[in-house]
This record gives structure tokens, C-alpha cells and sequence, in this order.
């Protein structure tokens, strides 16, 4: 059962283009922890498995430096402090979702680019 779990978040069917991008959904429990989980299947499908500095890129085109923090043992990744002041200046309120494009090169740690806020 987990290496077909395993072979399903591996994303082998999908399209490298359709990878790039990932759904966040601001929760009541996510704004009242500051903790906004990233789904593991884009984690693991797109490399992200390293605690560290990320970058998100406003569509001013401002850079916000947020911490991505592992979050479980099975290496379920969540962006850390200040995701919830990003948000406030898009316009992302509790309940709203908003589309990330990851644009990064091998070499270098992620950035996720906002593209769209979703009601």
C-alpha cells in the first residue's frame, strides 16, 4: 500500500508544466497558527525537501523572504512566519484560496510566484 501511495504522489502521469503550480487555502487554523501547509504531492513531485528560506514573489513584484519549515516527520512541508502579511497585501482573506507558480532553477532555493486569488 505505501509504494503505491508512493508511486501516486510521485506524480510520474502528470506534466512538468502542471507541477509548477499549487492551490494554498488560508484556514481559519492556518491564520490562527501561522502555519500554511504546502500539499506533499508538490513538495515531493517538484524536489522541495529542505527547511530553509523561500522566496514569494508578489505580482508587484516584490520579494517576500518567508520560512518553509518541515512539518512532520513524513516530510510534509508549510510556509512558516510572515506567509500571513503576503497574503493580507494580495488580498487573501480566511476562507480564499490562491494559485502559486514555482519558478526556480536547480541551484537555488524556491520561489513561488502569486498568481491569482481564487473566491
Amino acid at each position: 500500500l505505501n509504494v503505491e501511495k508512493w508511486k501516486y504522489c510521485s506524480g510520474a502521469s502528470s506534466s512538468a508544466s502542471q507541477n509548477r503550480f499549487v492551490t494554498l487555502t488560508v484556514t481559519p487554523y492556518s491564520f490562527k497558527c501561522n502555519k500554511l501547509r504546502i500539499p506533499l504531492r508538490f513538495t515531493r513531485v517538484n524536489g522541495i525537501n529542505k527547511a530553509g528560506k523561500i522566496t514569494l514573489l508578489g505580482q508587484d513584484g516584490v520579494n517576500w523572504s518567508v520560512h518553509l519549515v518541515k512539518d512532520s516527520r513524513w516530510g510534509r512541508m508549510r510556509l512558516g512566519r510572515d506567509w500571513r502579511g503576503f497574503c493580507e497585501v494580495h488580498g487573501v482573506k480566511i476562507g480564499e484560496s490562491f494559485v502559486l507558480e514555482l519558478v526556480w532553477e536547480e541551484d537555488a532555493s524556491p520561489v513561488l510566484k502569486f498568481c491569482n486569488k481564487l473566491k
